[in-house]
């Protein structure tokens, strides 16, 4: 999988209506900051990259879904802010920057 590849991303009103459309309301937002997903994605590449060698098919599945999310935040950021959804939305987690 190339970098970004397999990751949607929407805008913030896009995954807000998705919320919303689900019955759900957003009790407050606020903007994380550059700097926040920063120090939120870097520490985890290191790991990544350690474990991707003896992982086996489940768990490369995982490595390769966050690589690709923090590849798209990295390729989105300057431009427009943005909320990337991979596999980690099937579990009902969301990284949103606004």
């Amino acid at each position: 999988m190339g970098e970004g590849e397999g990751v949607t991303v929407a805008t913030e009103a896009g995954v807000t209506h998705q919320i919303e459309a689900v019955g759900h309301g957003i009790p407050g937002q606020r903007c994380p900051s550059d700097l926040a997903w920063e120090n939120d994605y870097r520490p985890l590449e290191a790991p990544i990259t350690q474990l991707q060698p003896g992982a086996d098919n489940r768990l490369a599945k995982v490595l390769d879904e966050e690589e690709a999310e923090i590849a798209a935040w990295r390729t989105h950021k300057a431009g427009s802010r943005v909320s990337s959804i991979s596999g980690a939305s099937e579990m009902g987690l969301l990284r949103s920057a606004c």
